[in-house]
């Protein structure tokens, strides 16, 4: 049974064996007194009846024994069944934590999963994200050359018409200038001159200049 070997004590036997010899204690008294009787020496014997009160302590003392016995031996059956049922507890609590170490793994593995795919996700919108605004910058310094080659056609002077030999006359005031007077009427400085004959562009207050016209 178990862990434990158990021995159950022979009381009967023993009982049986102690009247045995408490029999045979009582006829070797009877004889020992039939021998005094006779005018025979005396034989010493022990008193059976002390005898027979020793044996029925005895056979008290076996009895509380067994029962002490049943006792101990009930105690250990209910040790072993505790055992047991602390031994499935324990194969419970194990199996519990078999199956939350696992549920952690997968919750884990899953969580990871999401992760890198998260990860990825943001690795390609930064791409995107990062081609989008080279393509801006990309067209936004298109369009300030464009604006700043359009701003710098704007501002640049046309040339001036090449003569044409139509002219009015101009009299040339004080303060005037060759290019003055060139920038006003639009023409050349070099039309004036070949209009007028002039071989510097020094001119005389009150002086007529032939200004070509278009």
């Amino acid at each position: 049974m178990g862990i434990f070997t158990y021995y159950v004590l022979p009381v009967a036997s023993l009982a049986a064996f102690l009247a045995t010899q408490s029999v045979s204690l009582a006829g070797a008294a009877t004889t020992g007194r039939l021998y005094a009787q006779a005018g025979r020496p005396t034989v010493v014997v022990n008193d059976a009846t002390r005898i027979q009160r020793d044996v029925a302590a005895m056979q008290a003392d076996m009895r509380v024994l067994q029962e002490d016995q049943k006792m101990l031996l009930a105690r250990i059956m209910g040790l072993e069944q505790e055992i047991q049922n602390r031994d499935e507890r324990v194969k419970e609590l194990q199996n519990l934590l078999t199956a939350t170490d696992n549920r952690f793994e997968a919750l884990d593995r899953e969580w990871r999963q999401r992760f890198d795919a998260l990860n990825a996700a943001l690795e390609q919108e930064r791409a995107s994200r990062s081609q989008e605004i080279q393509a801006v910058g990309k067209a936004m310094a298109a369009e300030i050359v464009r604006v700043e080659k359009s701003a710098a056609a704007a501002a640049k002077p046309s040339a001036p018409s090449a003569y044409s030999g139509k002219y009015k006359e101009l009299v040339v005031q004080k303060g005037d200038t060759l290019s003055g007077i060139s920038s006003l009427a639009g023409v050349s400085i070099e039309s004036i001159r070949e209009a007028n004959g002039l071989k510097s562009d020094v001119i005389r207050v009150g002086q007529v200049l032939k200004i070509p016209t278009k």
